[in-house]
């Protein structure tokens, strides 16, 4: 009996360790930050909150960013009381009122409305409008987790024509390195971790429903 507890107590530390290394691994996973090395192109997802937003204008401006190209879809809570349509074109607005839209060459590229796929639609919506001016290379930029689904998606849509860098921004519902303890880091990486592995064996069309 007491081997046979032995040898439970030994498969449970196994699985807690597996459990602990998981855990500590997946939020670094989602957010990989490998910035597209000489390239003065930065993207970034409309929707980021402040904070993320004034991160990533100082990214910019200590790595040579030129122009910034901001993609979004619709405004999808208050659109009523919003003068802008789309998140692309609000972000564009924050921008300027931040006063350092005159610094950069900033473009907004809003997306049509979709039910599904938002990013992909966002990244093809920003490749199409691109046409043959597309850059060689960009830094894409977003919160967190969202990070490698996001340019999972936007390699996608560009194919080999540009090479997608990332840049993993600091959430602000959550600290990233106890994720685990608040409700939105757990509903945010948990979901991340779901979503990359289907996006990742999906195949969205470049008009998806």
């Amino acid at each position: 009996m007491m081997k046979r507890l032995g040898k439970v107590a030994l498969v449970l530390l196994v699985l807690a360790a597996l459990l602990t290394g998981f855990v500590a691994g997946l939020y670094p996973f989602l957010s990989p930050n490998h910035p597209a090395e000489g390239s003065t192109v930065l993207v970034f997802e409309g929707w980021v909150a402040d904070a993320p937003l004034e991160e990533a204008l100082a990214w910019a401006g200590a790595h040579g960013v030129k122009t910034i190209y901001i993609t979004g879809g619709p405004i999808t809570t208050g659109s009523w009381l919003a003068p802008w349509g789309s998140y692309a074109e609000m972000s564009a607005a924050r921008l300027e009122a931040l006063g350092v839209a005159d610094r950069y060459d900033v473009r907004a590229f809003p997306a049509p409305e979709t039910r599904k796929d938002r990013t992909f639609v966002s990244a093809v919506a920003l490749r199409d409008a691109l046409g043959t001016n597309a850059p060689a290379a960009m830094t894409l930029a977003s919160e967190g987790p969202h990070v490698r689904r996001s340019a999972l998606l936007f390699r996608r849509a560009f194919g080999d024509c540009t090479r997608i860098g990332t840049l993993a921004l600091t959430p602000t519902d959550f600290d990233r390195s106890d994720w685990w303890r608040s409700s939105a880091g757990v509903r945010t990486v948990l979901s991340e971790a779901i979503a990359f592995p289907y996006a990742l064996l999906s195949h969205p069309d470049a008009k998806p429903e």
